[in-house]
């Protein structure tokens, strides 16, 4: 591994650690329930982990999900989606990074990670009962991987991208829109690629 590999995995880690702090410094200090949503949410994961199905309301099923896995680990489920949202909160700045990379430069990437990991209104949002940071998380994946897929001609991480902004719909519905644009791009690179080929 060269040096200035070895650097650039340095400030990933020590920016997502940061981040992480930051978010779980600001979880400590929540004592209530910030919206209604957030209630539903809650009630949702607490359905589900009973044995429940998550389609009987008009919610996405993905944030429950992701709170009722981390209330295997807090045993309350307040702390669990308030868990959920810091974890995919910090999450998100990894592929934040790595569309900075590929469209910039590293430097730019890791000012971007900075920025990220204090940015208030990001920052706040990862310490709510509510979809947003999970949603943040999964549409920047979905973004890199495309691309990715679109720099590198790489069919596979298309197919990925598409999975993960399958996942960004489950979150949120808006995920829809991310997901036919990115069939959208994966359609034009293919004709792209016949026309080339055949040229």
């Amino acid at each position: 591994m060269t040096r200035q590999k070895i650097s650039t995995l340095a400030w990933i880690t020590g920016i997502f650690i940061a981040s992480l702090c930051v978010r779980l410094l600001l979880v400590g200090q929540k004592f209530c329930i910030e919206a209604s949503d957030s209630v539903d949410y809650l009630n949702m994961a607490k359905h589900w982990a009973e044995g429940g199905t998550l389609f009987e309301t008009f919610y996405t099923p993905g944030y429950p999900i992701a709170i009722a896995l981390c209330h295997v680990f807090t045993g309350q489920w307040e702390s669990a989606g308030r868990l959920a949202s810091a974890l995919l909160g910090t999450a998100a700045v990894l592929p934040a990074m790595g569309i900075a990379r590929r469209v910039f430069s590293r430097k730019t990437a890791v000012l971007s990670g900075l920025i990220f990991s204090v940015y208030p209104a990001l920052t706040e949002a990862s310490t709510h009962v509510l979809s947003e940071s999970t949603y943040v998380f999964f549409v920047l994946l979905a973004l890199w991987a495309g691309l990715v897929a679109w720099q590198s001609s790489h069919k596979v991480l298309f197919l990925l991208a598409g999975a993960v902004s399958g996942m960004a719909y489950l979150v949120k519905p808006e995920g829809v829109l991310l997901f036919a644009t990115l069939c959208g791009a994966g359609l034009i690179w293919t004709w792209k690629d016949r026309a080339w080929s055949t040229w």
